[in-house]
């Protein structure tokens, strides 16, 4: 066991590595476009200092973003698989290891939540107690669907609910949800892809004007005006990019 789980950590840094580094290319290349569309200069390469936070910012955000969507997608194939065990006669216990088979054949057991589940089940075997578990779970992993849920299951058990009945309604509510949000966000996908088509026009007709007609952008090249007019012009591009980001980012 602690040999597999210096495997995981080392992958895990692995990973963060080369997502690290990757980054760091991009804002390079960003940077070497940016020096040859805005300066024409090696010293518009100083813009990497600029662009380098800005891309792990970003990439921050996003892998944050499509964690998020994971687990809640492996929660609730979890919990379909737990409902359907209760329904065919399984304790809770023996439910939520049926559950953890189940993830682990859809998303390998290096899914997120099959991680999780592997964890939850261990300590389960120890007779902690379930509700505490999944307390300990949305903690981890920052979901407030586990948290609500781990609620649901406390009071069932308190009030002495059925419980199956009450797991099955929960995780109906739980598919309509997650129906209404696979709508919203393929209609958030369309607006952010023509967001980028619209954000990549200033660069592209910079780059043909520079190509077709050099004549036009030769005097913004090379003195001290034109590199504060292009200076200005690619802040006014950052701030514009900076804000479509917000419009489309709606939290789904």
């Amino acid at each position: 066991m602690k040999q597999w789980k210096r495997g995981t950590k080392e992958r895990s840094r692995r990973y963060v590595s080369e997502a690290y580094v990757q980054t760091l290319a991009a804002a390079a290349g960003i940077s070497m476009i940016t020096a040859f569309l805005f300066y024409r200069s090696v010293w518009g390469m100083c813009t990497f200092f600029v662009f380098a936070p800005l891309c792990l910012k970003f990439r921050q955000k996003r892998e944050a973003a499509r964690r998020e969507v994971q687990i809640q997608k492996e929660f609730l194939t979890a919990m379909e698989s737990v409902s359907g065990a209760l329904m065919a006669g399984y304790s809770l216990e023996s439910a939520w290891k049926y559950a953890q088979q189940e993830t682990e054949q859809m998303y390998g057991i290096q899914g997120i939540f099959s991680r999780e589940l592997r964890q939850l089940n261990q300590k389960l075997f120890m007779h902690e107690p379930m509700e505490q578990l999944l307390y300990e779970l949305a903690e981890r992993c920052d979901n407030e669907e586990i948290y609500h849920f781990a609620e649901i299951l406390l009071y069932a058990k308190r009030s002495g609910g059925n419980m199956t009945e009450i797991i099955h309604r929960t995780v109906c509510r739980m598919q309509e949800k997650h129906e209404v949000l696979r709508e919203i966000t393929a209609n958030v996908a369309a607006k952010r892809a023509e967001q980028k088509m619209m954000m990549l026009l200033l660069p592209l007709m910079l780059w043909f004007l520079t190509v077709s007609s050099p004549e036009y952008t030769g005097a913004l090249y090379g003195n001290p005006a034109g590199v504060l007019v292009m200076s200005g012009c690619l802040a006014g591009y950052l701030g514009a990019l900076f804000w479509a980001e917000k419009i489309v980012d709606i939290p789904v």
